[in-house]
């Protein structure tokens, strides 16, 4: 293996869920683009001080690539489905998608409503469906493609994760199924699983946080970021991953979760 099995250069990334100014989104978006992808990107949110779909849309071409960026609710099939029609119409393929749309959900059984189960459901795996169905109507085409789905440790962990990781181990279970199955078009699916991140996703939660939830050590360690490697993680973390799985360098790789979390889930 050499450094350009992680060349990116001539491929089309998606990634959807793309527009938080400190997010996960956003990096994967970035280093796409700086391995040599054209990087369209999408989200929901509006303008704010936590989310910017046009200041990474900037980003992307002045690292001398072409982007486009559409506000998209990736909950809605509709407005999935035309999101990838014009990604495909403006670039030709969609040889990358990641599925990233996603939001912290926790709260107790007894606090969990009807309203609160379908929008972490809706929010988290949902969209990932989705994303994953619009997309193979283009890959199988091409008999190629490459779809990363954005999971966590609470669908690994056991315990307080609530609807949230009940969410996130239905993508671990939704990504090793489409691996199975879309094989056969020589594409691959996989799953990265964060644990702590240094991200903004807690200020775009459904309910409380986990560490309000339940009073446990593992919540209070993951509020506090002691991992057993020390501290938080960071975006970049997450999106070097990202960019192993959409490159060659793992091109006999399907259907994996790779957990990125400090060790937490050792814990």
């Amino acid at each position: 293996m050499s450094l350009p099995d992680f060349s990116l250069n001539d491929k089309v990334a998606l990634v959807i869920g793309a527009g938080s100014v400190r997010g996960i989104g956003r990096e994967i978006a970035l280093t796409f683009a700086e391995a040599g992808a054209d990087v369209a990107i999408s989200g929901i949110s509006s303008k704010s001080s936590t989310s910017d779909l046009d200041s990474t849309a900037r980003a992307i071409k002045e690292l001398g690539h072409r982007t486009l960026a559409m506000r998209t609710d990736a909950t809605k099939e509709s407005e999935v489905n035309a999101l990838m029609d014009a990604v495909a119409k403006e670039f030709g393929t969609i040889d990358i998608l990641v599925n990233n749309a996603g939001a912290s959900a926790h709260e107790t059984l007894l606090k969990t409503t009807e309203e609160l189960w379908d929008r972490a459901m809706n929010i988290n795996l949902k969209s990932a469906y989705l994303g994953c169905r619009a997309a193979a109507r283009i890959m199988t085409e091409n008999n190629s493609g490459n779809i990363i789905n954005m999971a966590s440790i609470g669908g690994l962990k056991t315990g307080s994760a609530c609807v949230y990781g009940i969410a996130k181990a239905g993508v671990i279970v939704l990504t090793e199924w489409l691996a199975n199955e879309l094989a056969a078009y020589n594409i691959r699916v996989n799953c990265l699983a964060p644990g702590p991140i240094d991200t903004d996703i807690g200020l775009n939660r459904i309910g409380r946080p986990p560490w309000e939830v339940a009073s446990g050590t593992y919540e209070q360690m993951i509020q506090k970021g002691e991992t057993p490697l020390g501290g938080k993680g960071k975006t970049s973390d997450v999106a070097s991953a990202a960019l192993f799985l959409a490159s060659n360098a793992s091109r006999f790789i399907t259907g994996e979760t790779i957990i990125i979390d400090g060790g937490m889930v050792l814990i």
